[in-house]
Order: structure tokens, then sequence, then C-alpha cells
């Protein structure tokens, strides 16, 4: 899944067989969920509930209270409808 600024749209990859490497590309980055967390607490400079990293991890899927425990501040429903508005889910 990629945002062009330029459209303001969400994209995904329309093969349901073949997602672009999605699923690959986040075990490649980091072999275990332990790893992701350290990088992801790092890199965005706050502390994550690390059950609700764990399932993202694993399932590439959180749900919208999810989405909310992990950033409070987060516009989840700009990002549902984006992402809606685009076909995406």
């Amino acid at each position: 899944m990629w945002y062009i600024y330029e459209t303001g749209q969400w994209y995904e990859n329309e093969n349901p067989e073949n997602d672009g490497g999605k699923s690959y590309l986040l075990g490649y980055i980091h072999r275990n969920f332990s790893s992701f967390l350290e990088w992801a607490e790092e890199y965005y400079e706050s502390s994550f509930v690390p059950k609700i990293i764990e399932k993202l991890f694993l399932s590439g899927n959180l749900s919208y209270d999810e989405i909310l425990a992990t950033n409070p501040d987060c516009k989840a429903d700009k990002i549902i409808a984006e992402i809606t508005k685009g076909d995406i889910l």
C-alpha cells in the first residue's frame, strides 16, 4: 500500500495472489516482533503496547480501537475513509 501526495489517494497492489511483497518486507526488515518493537519505539520516540505491535507484526491487521490505542492523536476515521475511498478496504 502506498500514498501519492499529488493525488491524495492510497493505492494497493490489485492482484490478490500477489501482494507486491508487503507480507515479505516486514519480516525481511525485522526477523521478529521484539526487533520490530525496538525499532518502532526508537524511530517514533514513543512507547507502544507490545501485544498490539505483536499483532501488527504477525498479521498486518489492527482494529480501529487498536489503532487508537497505538496513537490516540491519530485521525483514524480520516485514514480509514481515505483507504475505503480508494477501494483498498
